[in-house]
């Protein structure tokens, strides 16, 4: 009966705590965009790999535990890409640098707890990540125009993923 009462009230408090990340995520997915643009200069237009839109399309027709997986896995991989020791030749503010990269590993966290289990995210995801860290980054000894190519693509893939999450809470609000 205990171990019961133990499970419920763990889905009631993952709930409640996913709640709470969807509410102040907006706020948080705001912030770093406004950090990514003040960076550096003007975003660039150039797109070293084509950007993943099936993925995303796929994505939004899954349940929403699979949702809040790809969600985590996409900032974690792009926390992982900007986690590289020649990231000095970006030439950017390093403040905003460093606020971008802490909002983005907060977020991270904060949507770990609305994971029941490690719920795998769509396939295809790390693969597109490795190429563009091998396009970008490694091909180029990092300079500072691959640099600002993976921010453009971060960019991108944070402006996609505010609206994955607007449909998260579209759907947890039907469900009220």
């Amino acid at each position: 009966m205990s171990s019961l009462l133990l499970l419920v009230l763990s889905a009631l408090l993952t709930s409640a705590l996913c709640c709470d990340w969807l509410s102040h995520y907006s706020q948080m997915s705001g912030e770093s965009l406004k950090l990514i643009k003040s960076m550096g200069g003007p975003l660039t237009d150039e797109r070293p790999v084509p950007f993943p839109n099936k993925l995303y399309s796929r994505i939004r027709r899954v349940p929403v535990h699979s949702q809040l997986a790809f969600v985590e896995e996409t900032l974690t991989l792009m926390a992982q890409l900007f986690d590289n020791a020649n990231m000095s030749t970006a030439g950017w503010n390093q403040t905003s640098t460093d606020k971008f990269l802490m909002t983005i590993e907060r977020q991270r966290d904060d949507i770990s707890s609305c994971i029941p289990s490690k719920t795998s995210a769509v396939a295809g995801l790390q693969r597109y990540f490795r190429r563009l860290e091998k396009v970008t980054l490694l091909h180029t000894g990092a300079s500072r125009g691959a640099w600002e190519q993976v921010r453009r693509e971060s960019w991108a893939h944070l402006v996609q993923l505010d609206v994955l999450v607007q449909q998260i809470r579209d759907q947890s609000a039907r469900r009220r």
